[in-house]
């Protein structure tokens, strides 16, 4: 599978056997100038697996998860060129299906400068020529629809959604701006290393808080009072930066309610 790290290094940028693509900030109270000043898209937060889709009529289609590590799809079909879309297995009505939310190239064209609305027609255009219904697109929406989406969309999805994903407009693939991740207070959750007992991140040696927990792994866990294990990631290999786990505790202090982040929009981007 050489050839295929070789095509993400060489389409991506990022140094050989380093996983691609931008991962979101925690969307604070002091991250919401971003949104006014900024075009950004938003999008549901599914709680699915992230990884990359390489598909090649010649080789076959595999998924690369973020330690790297590949696995073979059976899927035929009008297949085009190279072609690496970004997103997540999602489990829905019985079956595993992948959500495609950005792409890096799509039938030998690296896409990676493009503006995300060009991206996502790209997927759309992969999706429309290899008709299978194990392949979708996930819907963007204008952040002016924050309200409708939260409240109206998600409610009626076929799969589980904890949250919102904001994601520059106009940025390439690994965009300047963050993009930001939104979720409630009480869902938001930190990818901690454990080990006796004890919560590393990734970026510091000594721990940052301690857990109920013998075994060692990486696990996403979230807040009741202390630290809980939610589930093991084992698409993992270490926990998340101490920023990350500084922005959890400072959101669990003093969160960005969706009521705020709906009236900031309403008020601040509305009426531009």
């Amino acid at each position: 599978m050489q050839y295929i790290l070789r095509a993400l290094r060489n389409i991506s940028g990022r140094p050989m056997g380093r996983f691609p693509g931008a991962h979101p900030v925690t969307f604070t109270r002091k991250r919401l100038p971003f949104i006014q000043r900024h075009a950004y898209m938003v999008t549901e937060k599914t709680d699915g697996t992230r990884y990359l889709l390489y598909v090649n009529k010649k080789s076959g289609v595999f998924l690369i998860d973020r330690k790297l590590q590949f696995v073979a799809c059976n899927i035929r079909g009008n297949l085009p060129r190279e072609t690496i879309l970004d997103g997540e297995m999602i489990f829905e009505n019985g079956v595993y299906v992948f959500y495609a939310f950005d792409a890096l190239c799509y039938d030998r064209i690296n896409v990676t400068q493009l503006p995300l609305q060009d991206r996502l027609r790209t997927i759309h255009q992969f999706i429309r020529r290899v008709q299978n219904p194990l392949f979708k697109l996930k819907a963007f929406y204008k952040v002016q629809h924050t309200y409708q989406l939260l409240t109206d969309i998600m409610p009626k999805l076929l799969h589980p959604s904890d949250g919102l994903i904001f994601t520059p407009c106009l940025d390439a693939y690994e965009p300047q701006k963050p993009i930001l991740k939104w979720k409630p207070s009480s869902l938001n959750s930190v990818d901690f290393l454990i080990r006796g007992g004890k919560c590393y991140v990734n970026d510091r040696k000594e721990p940052v808080a301690e857990i109920e927990e013998t075994r060692e792994l990486v696990g996403e866990c979230v807040w009741r009072g202390r630290w809980v294990l939610e589930r093991v990631r084992e698409d993992k290999r270490a926990g998340n930066s101490f920023k990350v786990y500084q922005d959890i505790v400072n959101d669990l202090k003093n969160p960005l309610t969706a009521r705020e982040l709906c009236s900031f929009i309403a008020h601040r981007i509305n009426t531009l």
